[in-house]
């Protein structure tokens, strides 16, 4: 947002420092995220537009007399474009404390490997290690505030209201939206909305120019801004302090969300200590569970019996199911703590708890060969945070062998402790 931000500056006033600043901004963003070498198509498109529809171009060289011939405007919008990429190609190894491009290549092979092979993932009640086309539209409609989303179609609708929306502002604004989510609607990794939310900055300041459109009657216009902000702010502190799983009315809010997504849209596994809380309010000496995160849960006092907590060294029959590292994606792929505790749930235990997060329940790193199926019969007693499901087993001899068979799938044997 900043690189076309100050695209937008250079154009209202060409200056050599305006145009460093964009190409030093490129070079952050390409630096913070591999993903953002979409920057580069983008540039290139918004450089080229005017060109291409056969308009006047805007972004030129800071000349005191520029020619206006076609060719000479061509040649000074490709120097332009090309003087943004020698700005950001001086960042990058400073960025790596000037060890060369060769860490940040290593570390681009490894994205570009990792989006070749795709990721397991979860969409509508479907999976697939090679994404959908329609993932981050859909996301981006359930996952937005219905009232943000009313502010930026009338924006659109009523683009000649007020003050109207000039040709290149539109430009400079609509084209980073539609190049990610082209680019995006091609990607075979598909596990959050994050991936896409540079498109929101542009989406706001779209919507923002409904500010200048006025009606007869004196505040109208206030108030019909006003209530699509309003429902915005109520809709999204009704789900604080669990904002990572938001989803609006439109699918019946956080609670229904698992139905739709997963992974970083709703389970990254931030519940751990809502869970501690719930252990202690229940007074559960120790719990099943099947987490999905990287933080121990023992760090928060948690005593629990895992349900998969190791990488599965296996063969590699199909490269999709690992990531660029090696691993695979298995429930509770990311132990921080190995080996993780020997305690086992006694069998005289009078309650027998699970919790387990929602990626797992949602079975998305083995569908094929699902685990944790036969709880979608059943009703979980507790939520906590959206992400971790509370199931009671306890009269339940039924659940308590299918989580055993579990175990025997894994291979994993514990050796019960004295609690």
């Amino acid at each position: 947002f900043l690189v076309v931000y100050l695209l937008w500056e250079y154009v209202q006033r060409p200056t050599l420092g305006g145009l460093a600043a964009i190409g030093i901004s490129t070079g952050m963003a390409l630096v913070s995220k591999f993903s953002a070498v979409v920057l580069i198509t983008i540039l290139a498109l918004i450089i080229a537009l005017p060109f291409l529809i056969g308009r006047d171009p805007h972004i030129l060289l800071p000349l005191k007399a520029t020619q206006n011939q076609p060719r000479q405007m061509f040649v000074q919008a490709t120097v332009v474009f090309f003087l943004i990429l020698f700005f950001a190609s001086l960042i990058i190894p400073a960025a790596y404390f000037f060890q060369g491009f060769q860490p940040w290549l290593s570390g681009f092979s490894g994205f570009l490997t990792l989006a070749q092979a795709g990721r397991p993932a979860f969409f509508l009640g479907e999976y697939s290690h090679q994404g959908w086309w329609n993932y981050f539209i859909i996301s981006f409609l359930i996952k937005t505030p219905i009232g943000s989303l009313i502010l930026i179609v009338a924006a659109l609708v009523f683009y000649r209201v007020g003050t109207p929306l000039r040709r290149h502002e539109a430009v400079l604004l609509l084209v980073p939206i539609i190049i990610f989510f082209l680019t995006t609607s091609q990607a075979k990794v598909n596990i959050g909305l994050r991936h896409i939310l540079p498109v929101y900055p542009f989406l706001f300041v779209l919507a923002s120019r409904l500010a200048t459109v006025s009606f007869r009657r004196t505040g109208l216009s206030h108030v019909l801004i006003g209530i699509p902000v309003f429902l915005t702010a109520i809709s999204s502190l009704h789900v604080a302090p669990h904002q990572l799983a938001y989803f609006n009315e439109f699918v019946g809010g956080p609670d229904r969300g698992h139905y739709y997504l997963s992974d970083s849209n709703l389970d990254w596994g931030q519940d751990l200590k809502g869970l501690k809380t719930y252990v202690e309010k229940e007074n559960l000496p120790i719990v099943y569970l099947s987490y999905f995160g990287t933080a121990p849960p023992s760090y928060y006092g948690i005593r629990y019996q895992h349900v998969h907590p190791v990488r599965l060294s296996q063969t590699r029959s199909d490269p999709s199911s690992y990531d660029w590292k090696g691993h695979q994606y298995r429930p509770g792929i990311w132990p921080l703590e190995w080996p993780p505790p020997a305690d086992k749930v006694p069998a005289t235990l009078r309650r027998k708890i699970l919790a387990i997060s929602v990626y797992n329940l949602q079975d998305v790193s083995s569908p094929d060969d699902p685990l944790f199926r036969w709880l979608w019969k059943r009703q979980p007693v507790g939520k906590i945070g959206y992400s971790i499901f509370i199931y009671d087993l306890t009269n339940d001899p039924e659940g308590l062998m299918k989580l055993e068979e579990s175990y025997g799938k894994s291979g994993i044997q514990y050796t019960p402790r004295a609690l």
